[in-house]
């Protein structure tokens, strides 16, 4: 009897299950999570900025850099600008106001007097006369320089009365107002005087028609005033003449 026999089977080779290991969950919890970096968003895009960056060259890095400070000192140069911008404007709008407060607390600028020249007691000098001229009458004239009966000088006094004008009493007691503009006192028309000498030991009354009053030096002075005498005489009378201040 003939068997049959079958092909030798090859034997399974044996296979051997080998079992995963365990985590080692004491090592995986020191280990800090492992983070996710997002691929879309602001996130992202900031990341990828970061990395191509880092990826430049050095000198195109360095042109960043140059670009980078040349923006910060110009803001930084409109920062320091700003307060000096502000002193200005705060000097233009404050000095104007200072100024009209000083001139408020100090009040109106003081006027120079002008009178300080002409201010004492003045006393005709030789030469120094009174012509009357009246009509149907011989030309009177009287001596200042010896005035009768005494045969004494005539004088004036001039007092400041303000900045520029001086108030003058003479020997007669007649009283005049003058106004100084520099080197000249100048008399207003109208003044009168009751006691104006009539030459014969008298008085009459007149009336100033014009006068000037000068002096240079503060130490003579010239004298130059026309007087017309009322009615019925209407006499014209000059005073014309030299006087000294005097030293008393």
């Amino acid at each position: 009897m003939l068997m049959s026999i079958s092909p030798r089977q090859p034997h399974a080779a044996a296979t051997t299950t080998t079992a995963a290991p365990k985590p080692n969950t004491a090592v995986a919890s020191l280990r800090p999570p492992r983070k996710s970096f997002p691929t879309t968003g602001a996130s992202y895009h900031r990341r990828t900025l970061t990395l191509r960056a880092l990826a430049l060259r050095p000198r195109e890095r360095a042109v960043c850099k140059v670009r980078d400070r040349d923006a910060v000192g110009v803001e930084d140069r409109k920062v320091r600008s700003f307060p000096q911008e502000a002193i200005m404007q705060t000097r233009l709008f404050l000095g104007p106001v200072l100024v009209s407060t000083l001139a408020a607390c100090s009040g109106p600028a003081r006027v120079a007097d002008t009178t300080t020249e002409f201010v004492g007691k003045w006393i005709y000098q030789s030469g120094s006369t009174i012509l009357i001229d009246c009509p149907n009458t011989p030309e009177q004239s009287i001596d200042l320089s010896r005035v009768p009966p005494a045969n004494q000088p005539a004088y004036f006094s001039l007092a400041s009365s303000g900045v520029d004008t001086l108030h003058e009493i003479d020997a007669r007691g007649c009283q005049y107002d003058w106004t100084v503009a520099g080197d000249v006192a100048t008399a207003a028309s109208g003044q009168s005087c009751a006691t104006f000498p009539d030459g014969r030991g008298g008085n009459r009354v007149v009336q100033l028609q014009a006068g000037t009053k000068t002096t240079t030096d503060a130490a003579s002075m010239v004298v130059d005033v026309h007087f017309a005498s009322d009615a019925p005489e209407a006499c014209s009378i000059h005073v014309r003449g030299q006087a000294a201040k005097s030293s008393l």
